[in-house]
C-alpha cells in the first residue's frame, strides 16, 4: 500500500527595522556570522581485557547571541529608549537638574545624558575550544574509577567600552587609611567630562569581541553499581576559572550598559578569577538497602524488610566577588566624567566600581557543606500494590552557607579613602526553592498500584 501525503504551506514574516540614530548609523547594523566552523573529534581505546578505557575528545562550541541582547541593542540606540544620570560633579548637569516639584522635561540638550549603544561591524559569535582526557578503570565487580582532565578556552566573548570617554588625561591622589591605622597614597589617572568626544551624549557603548575565558579542571569519580546492599557515586573536582571580568548571569545578556572595567577598555587589568570560579567541589551520593530476609512471621517480615536510606553530601570551597569602593561624598576632581568613582570612569547605572588597588575576586562568599537524607519504609500490600512512607531532611546538620556577602571594602570621601568594616560578612543565605538553606524536613506517603 502506497500513501502519498501532500500539502501547501506558505509563511510570511515581516521585519521592521527600528528607528536608527542618525548621528550613529551603525546602531542599525548587527553582523550575522555565517561561517562558524565547529569540528568535534573523539577517540576511545580499550585495554587490559576491557577493564581499562582511555578516552579523549576535542571540540569547538559556539554560543548564541541572546535575543535579549539583540533587543537591547535596538532599544538603547539613543532614540527608542533614552536613559541618563545627572551628576553633581558636572556643573552643566547640576544646573540642568530639576528641583522639587518640577521634573526633568527632556534628556536632550548639551548636558549629555543619553547613552548610545552599537556593535562592532564585524561582531563575531563567541566560542570555546574544549578538550578532555580521561582514564576509566574497573574496580572489583561493580565499581569504576575515572580520572579526567578538562581544558576550555573561550574566545571572542563580548566586551564593551565607552568610545565617548576620551583618554585619561588627569590624575587624582588619595590618602588610604586602613583599619589598622596604617596609611598609604594612591594616585590614579582620571577621566574628565571635558574630554568627551561627543558632548551631546553621555556614553557611546561599543560592543566588540575582546572577552576571554580560561578553565582547567581535574576530576576524580567513583561509581558503584547497585547490588543487594548499596549503590552510590563519589565525584571530586579541582578547577580554576579565569576571565576578564565577564561577570555572571545577566552581565552576559544585557551588554548595553557602561563598561565594568576600572579603566576604559583596559581588559588585561581585569584578568582574574571568575565570579563563578569554585576551586574544589565534592559530591557523594549513596542508596543503602536492607537485604530481604524471611522470618516465620508476616509481621516480622514487614517490620525488618523494605528500609532504604538515601543521602547526598555536597562540600564546596567558596566562590568570589570583587571588593567595592563607594564614593560617599565629593571627590577632588570636580570635572570628572562620573561623580561615583574615584577616577571619573563611568560604570553601569552609575554604580560604584571595584577597588583598583586590590585584586579582583578577592572577597569570598562562603563554603558549602550540606547533607540531604531520606529514609524510606516500603510496605507490600497486595499483588503489585505498595505503600512507601518517606521522611526527608534537607541540610541535616543545619550548616548555613551565605549566598551573598558585604562587598564594600573602602569608602571615599573627599581625598581620603577609608577601609570599611564588615567586608565579607554575610547578608543573605537564600536558596531555591524555599528561600533559605536552613534545615527543613518533610514527611510524605506514596501509594503505588
Amino acid at each position: 500500500k502506497l500513501t502519498l501525503n501532500y500539502g501547501l504551506r506558505y509563511e510570511y514574516s515581516a521585519y521592521t527595522q527600528p528607528p536608527v540614530n542618525p548621528d550613529y548609523p551603525q546602531t542599525g547594523v548587527l553582523n550575522q556570522p555565517g561561517t562558524n566552523f565547529a569540528p568535534r573529534l573523539g577517540a576511545a581505546y580499550s585495554l587490559n581485557g576491557g577493564k581499562t578505557v582511555i578516552r579523549a575528545g576535542y571540540g569547538i562550541f559556539y554560543a548564541r547571541l541572546p535575543s535579549a541582547s539583540v533587543i537591547r541593542l535596538q532599544q538603547r540606540n539613543g532614540v527608542i529608549q533614552k536613559t541618563g544620570t545627572l551628576s553633581s560633579a558636572n556643573a552643566a548637569q547640576l544646573a540642568a537638574g530639576p528641583t522639587f516639584p518640577f521634573r526633568l522635561s527632556s534628556l536632550a540638550g548639551s548636558v549629555g545624558l543619553t547613552n548610545v549603544t552599537f556593535a562592532a561591524p564585524n561582531l563575531a559569535t563567541p566560542y570555546t575550544e574544549q578538550a578532555d582526557l580521561s582514564i576509566e578503570q574497573a574496580v572489583g565487580k561493580d565499581g569504576a574509577l575515572t580520572v579526567s582532565y578538562m581544558h576550555s578556552r573561550g574566545y571572542k566573548f563580548l566586551s564593551r567600552e565607552d568610545q565617548n570617554l576620551g583618554p585619561a588625561t588627569g590624575s587624582a591622589t588619595y590618602n588610604v587609611v586602613n583599619l589598622d591605622a596604617s596609611t598609604s597614597v594612591f594616585t590614579t589617572p582620571t577621566y574628565l567630562a571635558a574630554n568627551k568626544l561627543d558632548p551631546r551624549y553621555a556614553s557611546l557603548i561599543y560592543l566588540s569581541n575582546r572577552g576571554r575565558l580560561w578553565y582547567d579542571g581535574l576530576s576524580v569519580s567513583f561509581r558503584q553499581r547497585a547490588n543487594r546492599w548499596a549503590s552510590g557515586t563519589l565525584a571530586y573536582t579541582w578547577s580554576h576559572a579565569l576571565d576578564l571580568n565577564q561577570g555572571s548571569a545577566a552581565d552576559n545578556i544585557y551588554f548595553t550598559d557602561p563598561p565594568n572595567t576600572v579603566y576604559n577598555s583596559n581588559y588585561q587589568a581585569e584578568k582574574g578569577s571568575s565570579h563563578l570560579d569554585q576551586r574544589q567541589r565534592l559530591v557523594v551520593s549513596a542508596i543503602l538497602n536492607t537485604p530481604t530476609m524471611r522470618f516465620g512471621s508476616r509481621f516480622a517480615n514487614m517490620a525488618v524488610n523494605g528500609w532504604q536510606l538515601s543521602m547526598i553530601e555536597t562540600a564546596a570551597s567558596p566562590q568570589y566577588l570583587d571588593p567595592i569602593l563607594i564614593v560617599a561624598s565629593g571627590i577632588p576632581g570636580a570635572g570628572f566624567a562620573s561623580g561615583t568613582t574615584i577616577n571619573g570612569m563611568v560604570t553601569p547605572f552609575g554604580a560604584p566600581g571595584r577597588v583598583p588597588f586590590l585584586p579582583r575576586s578577592s572577597v569570598t562568599i562562603d563554603t558549602v557543606n550540606r547533607l540531604d537524607a531520606r529514609l524510606t519504609k516500603s510496605f507490600g500490600l497486595w499483588e503489585s500494590s505498595s505503600l512507601a512512607l518517606n521522611f526527608e531532611v534537607f541540610n541535616l546538620f543545619n550548616t548555613i552557607s551565605n549566598t551573598s556577602v558585604n562587598t564594600t571594602a573602602y569608602i571615599a570621601a573627599g581625598n581620603t579613602i577609608t577601609q570599611a568594616k564588615g567586608v565579607g560578612n554575610g547578608t543573605a543565605s537564600s536558596a531555591f526553592p524555599d528561600g533559605t538553606n536552613a534545615r527543613r524536613a518533610q514527611v510524605s506517603l506514596r501509594f503505588t498500584f
